[in-house]
């Protein structure tokens, strides 16, 4: 391969907060289809006109070798590597190119994606004559110019620099910036360019065509299929979730994926430069898959069910789903539901992606046989398992909850996910300490109409009940405290993990692991759901009797807030007059409460024995109605 090339790198950022920065359905929709367009079509729009790749119509075009040929084999100067929603990397041959390719894509966000930031980056790639060092040079090059790029974002004006207060001028009604017209909403209303972006801008024409753009890709992913109905228009998808008691953001991301880029050039064993080329690219096309094909499957399986919101109830009468994927691709997906609905999405989501890894395989013709099932072989290279791990969070708020407080909220308990795998489920790969590929999940349920950061939450919901003087640790003195917590999670869904050998500390990873299993979970919900079968449902008006009444399981959820001794001394007052098998499955083991591995505060210095309880986060489901995961039939 001829020497230098450089390899550009183009990227959207702040996408959640563009998305959510209003509770308007049409501006959330809108403002994700932005952030795809921008990072495709517009993308590929600029690899045909500036880059010379006439033929490049779509994102399969990619990998289609003669749409898209490889540059050292071609009198082209463009090759597109990879094109997403929010995300694309390009290899030319001249930085006068590149350079051309940047300004034009920073030029169109600029002035037809107004809110949307989008950065460039370009670095020089030395090609050495000797393919295995190529191949490291070219390694190299993709790290910095992910590194460049970030450090672009420190470097540029923030994005509301764009839109300055003065001279004076009106106010948008539904975001506060600066406004730049009327549009109809219904009736005249003024909004920034922003707002009008994201509905398609000023004028009815354009608007209609936006809207029918948006419309068609909501349904793009059940096209055809006939077992699925999602909304059919940003409409009716507001109709559906006009009546919602609450609502679900839910955000998953891939664990450990980062680390595999950062190290793909020794994952992938390349035997030269094209080689490193054809499994990158089919690698992040692979991951992209999974992540769309696992929410597809899980959609169909709780279409399968007789919940509310499966296809068919009776007749001819067809229900559609309340689902607002925003965010679906590469290792990420951010969605919009009710929360009846998204507990059971993200376990059966979760568990799809851990299914879909370990049997992807590529049509890429270029790959090796060995390398068919891409994903899970560069996975078992990583991990020495040959699946993905991800961790999701889900925030479950009121309807009029500010949209990106909840999203920052399900990010939050994401962050609170990968520190426990992290910290917890460790296994050695070579000499290196990587953690378990595992999918694990988090919920808040918050009731309140504004709130703080998750974190700031669960200090609240942590008791310190007890306190005693300095201990030595090691040579200096500290406080011991017992910390009270009144959430379980993270709940795991892998199955099997007494069976990993590799494990460090084995014991004291399944102690952790163990009572947060998602089937423990469940088993209280079930437990705290589960009907009488002695009592008559005409003795109670026609309602089936619960083995343990709502009267006591608030009195036992008051005394869960004053901690361990007054919960388990409840709980054996009212134990003797309902089920005892149904009682003991509320307990962790002789207690509600469980002990946790201990911590120690850096700043105050203390050092916390640690108790958590997963019955506060049952009751929580029991008061949504979920039984195992599926939505009630009502």
């Amino acid at each position: 391969m001829p020497n230098p090339y450089h390899l550009i790198l183009i990227e959207t950022s702040g996408n959640q907060r563009h998305i959510f920065e209003t509770n308007k359905l049409a501006e959330n929709v809108g403002a994700s289809e932005q952030i795809f367009r921008l990072g495709t079509d517009e993308v590929l729009k600029v690899a045909r006109e500036v880059g010379g790749l006439t033929d490049l119509m779509s994102l399969e075009d990619v990998n289609d070798l003669a749409k898209n040929p490889p540059l050292e084999n071609s009198d082209k100067n463009c090759e597109a590597w990879y094109v997403s929603s929010g995300k694309a990397m390009l290899f030319v041959r001249e930085f006068s190119l590149a350079r051309e390719i940047v300004q034009a894509i920073t030029l169109k966000a600029h002035l037809d994606y107004p809110g949307v930031v989008v950065r460039g980056a370009i670095v020089r790639v030395e090609c050495d004559d000797d393919p295995k060092r190529a191949v490291l040079q070219l390694a190299e090059a993709v790290k910095k110019v992910h590194d460049k790029l970030e450090a672009k974002r420190s470097q540029l004006a923030p994005n509301e620099c764009r839109f300055q207060r003065l001279p004076i001028v009106a106010e948008c009604q539904m975001s506060g910036l600066p406004a730049g017209g009327i549009v109809k909403v219904p009736g005249e209303t003024i909004v920034s360019t922003i707002v009008a972006a994201k509905r398609g801008g000023f004028h009815k024409s354009t608007q209609h065509k936006w809207r029918e753009g948006i419309n068609k890709r909501l349904n793009e992913i059940f096209a055809g299929d006939e077992s699925v109905l999602l909304a059919r228009n940003v409409d009716e998808l507001d109709d559906l979730l006009e009546d919602a008691r609450y609502l679900a953001i839910i955000h998953a991301d891939g664990n450990g994926i980062g680390q595999i880029f950062q190290n793909f050039d020794r994952l992938c064993d390349a035997k030269d430069l094209r080689d490193f080329i054809v499994k990158l690219r089919a690698f992040s096309y692979g991951i992209d898959q999974c992540t769309k094909a696992a929410f597809k499957e899980a959609v169909h399986v709780l279409c399968k069910t007789d919940g509310k919101f499966a296809k068919a109830m009776s007749g001819q009468q067809k229900h559609h789903i309340p689902l607002l994927p925003l965010i679906l691709g590469g290792d990420d997906c951010t969605v919009l539901t009710t929360a009846e609905f998204g507990i059971p999405l993200v376990r059966e989501f979760l568990r799809q992606f851990e299914s879909q890894c370990e049997n992807y395989r590529s049509t890429d013709s270029q790959l090796t046989e060995e390398y068919q099932q891409i994903v899970a072989k560069i996975a078992e290279q990583q991990f020495g398992v040959r699946r993905l791990g991800m961790a999701a969070g889900v925030a479950i708020v009121k309807p009029h909850y500010p949209f990106y407080a909840a999203y920052e909220m399900a990010e939050g308990l994401i962050r609170s996910v990968k520190s426990g795998i992290k910290k917890n489920l460790k296994v050695k790969v070579g000499s290196e300490d990587v953690p378990l590929p595992v999918t694990a999940y988090d919920f808040h349920v918050h009731h309140a109409s504004s709130g703080d950061s998750i974190k700031t939450i669960r200090d609240s919901m942590a008791l310190e009940i007890t306190r005693k003087t300095a201990n030595k640790i090691g040579s200096e003195e500290r406080n011991q405290s017992t910390r009270t917590r009144f959430w379980g999670g993270p709940y795991v869904l892998t199955a099997n993990l007494e069976q990993e050998e590799r494990l460090q500390n084995q014991a004291a990873a399944l102690d952790w692991t163990n009572p947060r299993m998602d089937a423990r979970l469940w088993e209280k919900v079930n437990a705290l759901q589960s009907v009488d079968a002695t009592s008559e449902a005409g003795n109670n008006g026609g309602q089936d009797v619960r083995t343990l009444p709502n009267s006591q399981m608030h009195e036992l959820r008051t005394a869960l807030l004053k901690g361990k001794k007054p919960a388990d001394h409840l709980l054996e007052l009212i134990g003797h007059r309902y089920q005892s098998s149904h009682i003991q499955i509320l307990k962790e083991e002789n207690s509600l409460f469980r002990n946790d591995p201990p911590e120690d505060d850096p700043v105050t210095r203390i050092s916390y024995e640690v108790m958590s309880t997963s019955l506060y986060d049952a009751m929580s489901l029991a008061h949504l109605k979920i039984q195992d995961g599926k939505v009630e039939t009502t």
